[in-house]
């Protein structure tokens, strides 16, 4: 039984008398168990005279539908007719004066696993500073060997069983040594109004601007911290020298989060740089 039959379908026939009505749905159908109720409401459709404008197949102006109920008839274009020409397109234009919205550090001087190594090191240091240090210790970070490994590749780094090694021993060296480090277990350790990964946008110099902070938080007295994590490391005995020109490189940027920060909180407002790989930190 297909659909039709199954619901009921309502034909049209001539009486002796010539007046169109609608003839009884097919016994056993759904509208033929509720003909009585509904066969008025076919028969004052015939009486408008929609029907046979409902029917036609091609031109005319007349109605398309039948006691409100839409007509499924198909209809042919004329063979004149042509698709309209599309509309012209838009050109784009750059918002702001060309500024960017979001203004990046270059990191082209990184390398592929530095940047990969990076990205690990952000996650995992949200994660502890979101657990307080709580049950974060050198064994358990040895442990994520495997996870950090499939974060590397899940992330899109390439290479040989070596190099992904020698990544993962780094992502290992920066997390241990921020646990183990005094500097390091008070900025990932309880503190009030804390928050990770902060993502924010406001107005500077009348540009829109969105950033995103590694780490926020106040200290006891009452100044509002924000600070950023660098996993850059260094070769050589200049170590203050290194984190010298870090920090001019990276103040720019922190400047910018300080000044939209400022727009939310009246508290003072100091910047931070921490290199967990080599235990620097620089504020201002």
């Amino acid at each position: 039984m297909d659909r039709a039959t199954a619901l009921g379908h309502v034909g049209l026939t001539s009486e002796g008398d010539g007046k169109t009505v609608p003839q009884k749905p097919a016994t056993g159908s759904l509208l033929n168990r509720l003909w009585l109720i509904v066969q008025s409401i076919y028969v004052d459709a015939i009486e408008r005279n929609t029907v046979s404008a409902c029917c036609q197949l091609e031109g005319g102006d007349g109605e398309k539908s039948i006691g409100g109920i839409e007509n499924q008839n198909i209809y042919r274009l004329s063979a004149e007719w042509v698709l309209p020409d599309a509309s012209k397109s838009v050109a784009w234009k750059e918002s702001y004066g060309g500024k960017q919205i979001q203004v990046e550090i270059e990191f082209s001087w990184a390398s592929e696993m530095a940047r990969h190594v990076g990205n690990v090191v952000h996650r995992w240091l949200q994660k502890i500073a979101e657990d307080g240090m709580h049950g974060w210790n050198t064994l358990r970070i040895q442990m994520l060997h495997d996870q950090f490994k499939k974060n590397l590749l899940a992330g899109g780094m390439s290479g040989n069983s070596k190099e992904v090694e020698y990544a993962v021993e780094r992502i290992i060296l920066a997390l241990t040594y921020a646990i183990n480090d005094t500097r390091g277990q008070w900025i990932l350790g309880p503190q009030q109004f804390a928050q990770n990964e902060l993502k924010i946008t406001g107005i500077t110099d009348n540009v829109p601007v969105n950033w995103v902070i590694d780490r926020t938080f106040c200290d006891s007295n009452g100044i509002r911290w924000i600070i950023d994590y660098k996993t850059s490391s260094h070769e050589g005995s200049d170590i203050q020298g290194f984190l010298d020109r870090e920090q001019i490189r990276y103040q720019h940027q922190l400047n910018h989060y300080a000044k939209v920060m400022q727009q939310i909180d009246s508290r003072p407002i100091r910047l931070g740089i921490y290199f967990p790989l080599i235990g620097g930190w620089r504020d201002w």
